[in-house]
């Protein structure tokens, strides 16, 4: 008798359980998102496969940039950086003059 009951105990779980899979999933309220990262438009040609010296060739060209743009960056004057740093010193002087004051942070920001 014992047996028998626990086979009609697994049949009652296992029904609930059929009727579970067979009820529709609700969805969710949120708002669909479309992941553009992942997203691939037919119109694109189709990436080929990359061979040895094609990503040695890629990887070189971009560090060359990458320090070219480094160079480029380098080519201040000295009297262009010297301007440079006077006028961050009187702007960071005039912040902290302005800091100090009680004033209403409008008028604050009016001043700077």
């Amino acid at each position: 008798k014992i047996q028998v009951e626990e086979k009609e105990d697994d049949t009652e779980e296992s029904s609930s359980e059929e009727e579970e899979e067979k009820l529709p999933r609700r969805e969710s309220l949120r708002p669909k998102r479309k992941r553009t990262r992942d997203v691939i438009n037919e119109d694109d040609p189709i990436p080929e496969p990359e061979d040895e010296e094609t990503r040695k060739a890629r990887e070189k060209e971009r560090r060359r940039r990458l320090k070219r743009g480094a160079e480029e960056e380098e080519e201040i004057d000295a009297e262009e950086l010297e301007r440079l740093k006077a006028e961050l010193d009187e702007k960071r002087q005039i912040i902290a003059t302005v800091k100090c004051k009680p004033w209403k942070m409008e008028k604050k920001i009016e001043v700077l």
